[in-house]
């Protein structure tokens, strides 16, 4: 379905920074039209978690930087993003020397935001991981297994490769993982019940 470019440009106008940087990589057309307009520095704005954009960065330059997922070098995912050169490189394409160059206040307040959203990513990770221990611990207490989880230090079930997943637990992964689950904490509650004293 034909939609007129003025109707798609003030669709894309509510669009955060990442949305649109994700909705440009789908297609040469969309990324044109996405260029060809000022919906970058319209979509820094609606992005309220951003640090000020370095001033000799073009806008979708920035967001590239900032929130880019790949290596602007080989194109392979990587989370590395080097502010001081202006890139996102994963460690391979790194350079061997680097100059000797003292960070801006841009550069450094750009350098403190990746840290704290890196910080603040490894913490919701955390928190997902907890939120799946505890609805598998409870759909194993709901199938008449209490009594070996009492047996079981709680570090043991929560290092369980199942368990680390950072994904919510949903019935149809519960209905995957139960049978591995099941089998872990039986050989786990038979090793510690022999290991504790009478």
């Amino acid at each position: 379905m034909y939609q007129p470019l003025d109707i798609v440009y003030v669709i894309f106008g509510y669009l955060s920074a990442a949305d649109l940087l994700n909705l440009s990589m789908s297609a040469k057309d969309v990324r044109a039209a996405v260029n060809s307009s000022g919906l970058w520095t319209q979509s820094i704005l609606n992005t309220t978690y951003l640090p000020p954009r370095l001033p000799d960065l073009t806008p979708s330059r920035y967001v590239w930087l900032m929130l880019g997922k790949y290596c602007q070098a080989c194109g392979c995912r990587t989370t590395l993003c080097q502010i001081l050169e202006r890139r996102r490189l994963c460690r391979k394409c790194l350079p061997k020397r680097r100059k000797y160059h003292v960070a801006t206040y841009a550069e450094d307040q750009c350098m403190r935001w990746r840290e704290d959203r890196a910080f603040t990513r490894l913490h919701e990770l955390e928190i997902i991981r907890r939120e799946r221990l505890l609805g598998i611990r409870m759909r194993l207490r709901s199938l008449n297994y209490r009594r070996h989880l009492a047996q079981i230090p709680y570090v043991v079930l929560a290092r369980y490769r199942y368990c680390r997943i950072p994904r919510p637990l949903t019935d149809r992964s519960w209905n995957y993982i139960k049978p591995f689950v099941i089998a872990f904490v039986k050989n786990q509650a038979r090793l510690w019940s022999t290991l504790q004293p009478f």
